[in-house]
């Protein structure tokens, strides 16, 4: 018992040692987004990025992870969460919707898989745990939090896989028509963090319905194909336009009007992207 719990202490102090940021296969659109001003100082603790090793009891050391909490509310949370094992040629990411629990931790289930991860008193330290549901078995890990580094040298793919666009294509803005909704109108482009290019072309808005055209390319790991839809009735309201349940699509206007935030959302699995607004040539 005593060597086990030693062994636990050591696995404990070498995870806090695990590789930063710069070690992980990651999207090029990784960010923190600004945070509730109203955010209870705990849980405004928890966005940026954290980082250690897993230790399974009896099976000691395995995976580096890396968790960063993009987004956060008094509900749930945006969490990026990644691993590589250099030993076992095994790395990846995927992003995913958490729920905020009591004593500001966030918990997540993804496939057969429960992950949980609780903050200690200081804010310090991020204490994890992960298990199958249909195992008895539990891996444990702490995180320490990591100088967060925005992959700049991973370039979003361009978006040349899409059909192009006729010069006559153009959107053009109604006289009168109301400024904060003539931002949206026009043909938007940009590429989801799984690398599918997407254009969304918003052709008009009226009483809160706006008529879009959306395109998809080949998603680069073989799992969806390119594809083409027309959306008479769009919800419009703020400047977000979405549609759809399974999955949900919601497209953000940014503050000076020159991106639009896109949100790709099926049972809790989130994928994101930046779009621009472009010209016909």
């Amino acid at each position: 018992m005593r060597a086990a719990l030693n062994l636990l202490l050591i696995a404990i102090t070498l995870s806090a040692c695990a590789q930063g940021m710069r070690s992980f296969d990651l999207p090029y659109n990784v960010a923190i987004s600004p945070q509730d001003s109203q955010l209870e100082p705990g849980l405004a603790k928890l966005p940026g990025a954290w980082s250690g090793t897993w230790f399974t009891p009896g099976w000691g050391l395995g995976y580096n992870g890396l968790l960063v909490v993009e987004r956060i509310d008094r509900e749930q949370a945006t969490v990026l969460y990644a691993w590589s094992n250099s030993s076992m040629w095994d790395e990846g990411w995927y992003r995913q919707k958490a729920q905020v629990i009591p004593g500001f931790g966030i918990e997540w289930t993804r496939d057969a898989w429960k992950f949980t991860f609780q903050l200690d008193k200081d804010g310090n330290i991020l204490s994890g745990t992960t298990e199958q549901a249909d195992r008895n078995e539990k891996a444990f890990i702490t995180m320490k939090r990591t100088p967060f580094k925005a992959p700049i040298e991973n370039r979003p793919p361009t978006s040349a896989s899409l059909p192009r666009l006729p010069a006559a294509s153009a959107i053009r803005v109604p006289p009168g028509f109301p400024s904060d909704q003539a931002r949206l109108l026009g043909i938007w482009e940009g590429t989801w963090d799984t690398g599918i290019a997407s254009r969304l072309v918003v052709r008009g808005i009226v009483q809160g319905k706006a008529n879009v055209v959306y395109e998809w390319s080949d998603d680069p790991a073989g799992i969806r194909v390119s594809g083409f839809r027309r959306l008479a009735d769009v919800r419009e309201q703020e400047g977000t336009i979405t549609w759809g349940e399974a999955p949900k699509l919601t497209f953000h206007l940014s503050a000076n009007g020159q991106t639009l935030h896109g949100e790709w959302e099926q049972e809790g699995m989130v994928s994101l992207a930046t779009l621009k607004k472009i010209t016909p040539e």
